[in-house]
């Protein structure tokens, strides 16, 4: 899928992260939901979580709802109108998960590590359960938050990502799921 990066302040500082847009499928909630492999080039709290609410106006699925409500001017600017609320999916936990972490070497302590598991089952769970729900014709009751429109290239749709970090010389890789429908 498409790659581009989101380079956007988090608390003042500069953050940049590494966006590749992995799948993308319908949701009966936001429209679509895409999975997204997120790699943060600096290593601010929450940076995954702000860039995809505050910029790309696709908050990570199940974030807390302070986060999700950041979204809605980004999804506002995006859609206009304005943003579907918070719904809870699955089991309520976030959609955000670390699949890859790597230490560099550090002269007389290690030699560098890389630690790698898989992404769990859960991302490709919800996915199929959103793509599912829309070709039973299961629509939100105001139908106003759904769109027959193709996300255009490049566009994220909501997110549930698998993602690959560096954060300050440690690699991390992560996998997250957000929400957001396509005009």
């Amino acid at each position: 899928g498409d790659a581009f990066s989101v380079d956007a302040p988090v608390d003042g500082k500069p953050s940049l992260t590494d966006v590749h847009i992995l799948k993308v499928v319908r949701c009966p909630h936001y429209g679509w939901l895409s999975e997204l492999c997120l790699r943060p080039l600096t290593g601010r709290y929450h940076q995954l979580r702000m860039h995809c609410a505050e910029v790309l106006g696709a908050p990570i699925v199940n974030d807390d709802p302070p986060l999700f409500a950041a979204a809605a001017s980004a999804w506002q600017r995006r859609h206009g109108r304005p943003m579907p609320p918070h719904v809870r999916r699955g089991k309520g936990n976030l959609f955000l998960q670390a699949v890859e972490v790597g230490v560099p070497a550090m002269e007389g302590i290690t030699n560098g590590q890389v630690v790698r598991v898989e992404v769990s089952e859960r991302f490709a769970a919800l996915l199929q359960q959103s793509q599912g729900a829309w070709e039973r014709g299961w629509r939100r009751a105001d139908g106003t938050c759904c769109t027959e429109a193709v996300p255009a290239d490049g566009e994220v749709a909501a997110t549930a990502a698998s993602d690959g970090s560096q954060v300050e010389n440690n690699a991390v890789q992560l996998q997250a799921t957000a929400s957001s429908t396509n005009s």
